[in-house]
């Protein structure tokens, strides 16, 4: 039952009435207009198209295994820290990266009981946490939530390390590949983010080149920041709730933590970089006021990782982004009675537009101004069907491209053996960077309302 937002003397929430859907279904206007939707995942499939699907049984099984898994996954949650007042929220986040000793990780199969110690022995995890403001709350220094975000996304950015990296000085290298190959979308000039207007005012003139360490705006003297490129700061409502761009940052910091690792073991160790596979939680793209960032990370992959390895004759690591949810993974399902063990399907844009999604982008290429990843199912040895991308070596057009990328056929050979039965087709290095970024809804919000309200000045 619906409850209506007012509340009765017993102060309990008012109640829809029992009868309030009855105009709708009288509606003629409506019953016409359901008529005219049509559901494209509904598309009846008898059969796949033989040059989509490759069945790589002997390829694959004589590949051989990376040592570790670094696995990466975020967890976002807003809460309501005063019941008194449900409007005034604050948002927290957590990242994890897990390493995963693979040998031991498969030695335990073996056994019938598994001792906890010993699985804990085979797991090193890295977690960070971080607060946003919400709604009815901003920082101290700062006149309004959207610029108390502003602030505190670069202070994270500032403050934060991986590996004794800044999270800064990352980003900014990753910034810094953004028009390498295409100069239109260069966003450094001189040392310098540049940004097109000024987030501090609507009235001031761009374009404004910012530092490192940021600067006052020359026309409304408002304090700019070089992370402001990122424009998370746009979605931020002041009376609303803000989970989308508290996810949003969540997401962007889960594949900057990907490159973070990358990046300190190309300049100290580029020979262990093939002992490690990288496992994302989720599709290797971005996407709303970030999703610019995908391709300074297809450059900075393909260039500075790829190019580095191949230069030393050292095998590409294996990088996969899973995904658990969306239209892509109820296909897959869908279709996976079709597909043998072991076998992998590529997705065109033909496929994509004429069985899964019904809406087609303006440039035609699905993924192209979001994705650093090319999209395949992959159906694996135990069976599991999963939906997996994969760096493209490339932008452009998905299609047969991927089926030369280097570190393909080992990225197979992993999924088959990583896989477990505590989630549907979920893997054991992904489930336990969940676990470990995961804020309990239940106990572990009524603890962070406690901190806040306990922490939190409020009149």
């Amino acid at each position: 039952m619906i409850r209506i937002p007012y509340f009765r003397g017993s102060g309990k929430l008012e109640r829809a009435r029992g009868i309030g859907h009855v105009p709708i279904i009288k509606s003629e206007f409506i019953q016409k207009k359901l008529q005219d939707f049509h559901v494209i995942t509904r598309k009846k499939i008898d059969k796949l198209p033989n040059n989509l699907v490759f069945n790589l049984k002997d390829e694959i099984n004589a590949q051989s295994l990376p040592d570790y898994i670094i696995s990466f996954d975020g967890s976002g949650y807003e809460l309501e820290i005063d019941e008194k007042f449900p409007s005034t929220r604050i948002g927290y986040i957590q990242i994890a990266a897990v390493l995963v000793f693979l040998k031991k990780m498969l030695d335990l199969r073996t056994q019938q009981f598994i001792d906890p110690l010993e699985l804990r022995k085979m797991i090193n995890e890295s977690l960070f946490s971080m607060v946003l403001p919400g709604s009815n709350i901003r920082e101290n220094k700062c006149n309004s939530l959207k610029d108390s975000w502003r602030w505190d996304i670069y202070q994270i950015f500032k403050e934060y390390k991986i590996e004794n990296q800044r999270l800064l000085d990352i980003f900014w290298e990753i910034v810094e590949c953004s028009g390498q190959i295409d100069e239109k979308n260069k966003k450094i000039f001189n040392n310098k983010i540049r940004l097109h207007r000024c987030p501090a005012s609507d009235k001031c003139n761009g374009p404004i080149d910012i530092p490192k360490e940021g600067l006052n705006c020359p026309e409304c003297g408002g304090a700019l920041y070089p992370t402001d490129i990122l424009r998370i700061h746009e979605e931020v409502k002041e009376l609303q709730p803000n989970e989308g761009p508290l996810h949003r940052i969540m997401n962007l910091l889960e594949h900057i933590n990907l490159i973070a690792y990358l990046r300190y073991l190309i300049k100290r160790r580029p020979e262990v970089l093939n002992k490690i596979a990288f496992i994302i939680d989720g599709p290797l793209a971005l996407f709303g006021p970030t999703a610019w960032v995908h391709r300074a990370i297809f450059n900075y992959i393909n260039g500075k990782i790829y190019q580095t390895l191949a230069s030393k004759k050292i095998e590409y690591p294996v990088i996969v982004g899973i995904e658990k949810t969306g239209n892509f993974v109820e296909h897959a399902e869908v279709i996976s009675k079709f597909l043998k063990s072991q076998a992998l399907m590529v997705l065109t844009e033909d496929y994509i537009y004429q069985y899964i999604l019904s809406t087609i982008p303006q440039s035609g290429i699905y993924g192209s101004e979001t994705y650093y990843g090319q999209k395949v199912f992959y159906k694996t040895k135990t069976n599991q069907i999963l939906t997996i991308t994969i760096p493209r070596l490339k932008l452009g057009k998905s299609s047969k491209e991927i089926l030369n990328h280097p570190a393909l056929l080992r990225t197979l050979k992993l999924l088959d053996n990583i896989g477990t039965i505590l989630y549907r087709d979920a893997l054991i290095p992904v489930a336990l960077a969940h676990s470990f970024a995961s804020i309990p809804l239940n106990i572990g919000s009524k603890v962070l309302k406690i901190l806040s309200l306990e922490k939190i000045k409020m009149e």
